[in-house]
């Protein structure tokens, strides 16, 4: 029973810290799209060309070592409106995401996300493309 309660303790710690990034909630949402724009394709399908210069793109993706040896799947961090992964993923969810055994990648947009957003989707697709590569999946 008490490794049961000290099981609960830990996971309230960690919910707790969660309730702290709430305004992350917008961004969070963009994760979600950009998880489900990554749905696989057909057997067969050609990959999108994407349009981004390649350097921009590595530039922007920002990994923790441990990506590659992972036991679960990594995260993909993607910001809202304003703001740069930079400074907002390292110094808040990046910490309780490790912790939990999940590592996490983020993305550093160009004009803080305030550009051209299909030119933001493909940063997102690179990422979702290269963290695959990175687990060789």
């Amino acid at each position: 029973m008490r490794e049961r309660l000290a099981k609960h303790d830990r996971w309230l710690a960690r919910a707790n810290k969660l309730r702290s990034v709430r305004r992350l909630a917008p961004s969070l949402a963009l994760l979600a799209v950009g998880m489900a724009a990554a749905a696989p394709a057909p057997a067969g399908a050609a990959e999108p060309r994407l349009d981004v210069p390649h350097g921009k793109l590595v530039r922007a993706l920002h990994c923790q070592a441990d990506v590659r040896q992972a036991k679960h799947e990594p995260v993909l961090l993607v910001t809202g409106t304003g703001i740069d992964g930079s400074a907002s993923w390292p110094p808040s969810l990046q910490p309780v995401l490790s912790a939990d055994g999940h590592p996490s990648c983020y993305l550093d947009f160009p004009q803080h996300t305030t550009g051209d957003m299909q030119t933001a989707a493909e940063y997102v697709v690179f990422g979702i493309r290269r963290m695959a590569a990175l687990r060789r999946r």
